[in-house]
């Protein structure tokens, strides 16, 4: 029948949604109790805090800790209460009635507190320092926020010491030559990218390259990068014209003020080590013709000295 209606698309139907009151005179409409949702909200809580414990607790037994016996009593302690609560929470879940009052999980939520505070999470924190007590293990407490900052050591496949391994090491990247599209100076990893190659409705794509190096009384080659992790530190500036930091920062390195030099590919400025790296271990170099290249830059001061005039800027990377 419905091949035969509207080319087999059939007929549209129109549907009106309704309040089951409309149609029923005596029908029950329930008000929704917030005290007893309040009330199974923190039986759930708590009940759950008691579940994980308890498995963690005999986790904590398979694994065939030992302690000294003088630390007994105490385990045996909190075993017996853990199971025993749990009994009770688990017996009020049982007979839980809801057209019953509030004070359904009144006896389990008072044994759950008794000796303690009657909050969540109370026999995790429990067996936690039952746990540091009687292996004897130190507590290391951490502050609740770490100072961390993050920043990129152009020419070089390492960070600066006390700061670990970097994150990833790569290439400093950008526009091939005469190629023109973004600007700045990008730190690509050194891996291969998981990128699924699709086709694309357009021929009109932007590039992205290697970028190579000349430095004075350098030999030049392919720029890497390294992208390094300071903790405690909130931030990390280049500053350019400068050798050293001021006061009360720290340096990380120290360089040359870099920027391309070829036509379509005006980059960002950056400070590039001024002892760079020659290679990523174990990753071959490149050679690219197409390469952008990563030069100096001179100061132009045309109202000072001329051995003032036309000088490379120096530059440093500050953290604090």
């Amino acid at each position: 029948m419905v091949r035969k209606v509207n080319n087999g698309k059939g007929a549209p139907l129109k549907v009106e949604i309704v309040e089951l009151s409309t149609l029923k005179s005596n029908f029950m409409q329930y008000n929704k109790n917030y005290a007893m949702d309040a009330m199974l909200n923190e039986a759930i809580d708590k009940y759950d805090d008691l579940r994980t414990s308890l498995q963690a607790y005999r986790e904590w037994e398979d694994t065939g800790a030992s302690w000294d016996p003088k630390y007994d009593e105490k385990v045996d302690k909190y075993n017996t209460k853990l199971k025993n609560v749990y009994k009770l929470f688990k017996a009020a879940i049982s007979a839980l009635d809801p057209t019953k009052g509030l004070d359904q999980f009144d006896e389990a939520f008072k044994a759950y507190g008794e000796g303690g505070d009657n909050i969540p999470n109370r026999y995790a924190r429990e067996l936690l320092a039952l746990q540091h007590l009687v292996e004897e293990k130190p507590f290391y407490w951490f502050p609740y926020t770490v100072a961390i900052t993050h920043y990129v050591h152009w020419g070089s496949v390492n960070c600066t010491l006390p700061s670990p391994e970097p994150l990833y090491v790569g290439y400093a990247s950008t526009a091939p030559k005469s190629f023109g599209n973004g600007g700045n100076l990008e730190c690509l990893p050194n891996n291969k990218p998981a990128i699924e190659k699709k086709e694309l409705g357009s021929t009109v794509v932007s590039e992205i390259n290697g970028l190579k190096y000349e430095l004075p009384d350098h030999e030049g080659g392919q720029t890497l990068c390294a992208y390094c992790r300071l903790e405690n530190a909130t931030v990390a500036y280049t500053i350019s014209g400068r050798t050293t930091c001021p006061a009360e920062m720290k340096l990380e390195y120290s360089g040359y003020l870099m920027t391309s030099r070829d036509a379509g590919t005006g980059s960002s400025f950056v400070c590039l080590d001024g002892y760079p790296d020659k290679s990523i271990p174990d990753k071959r170099n490149f050679s690219d013709d197409n390469a952008a290249l990563l030069s100096p830059v001179w100061a132009i001061c045309p109202d000072c000295d001329e051995d003032e005039n036309k000088q490379f800027v120096p530059c440093v990377v500050c953290s604090r």
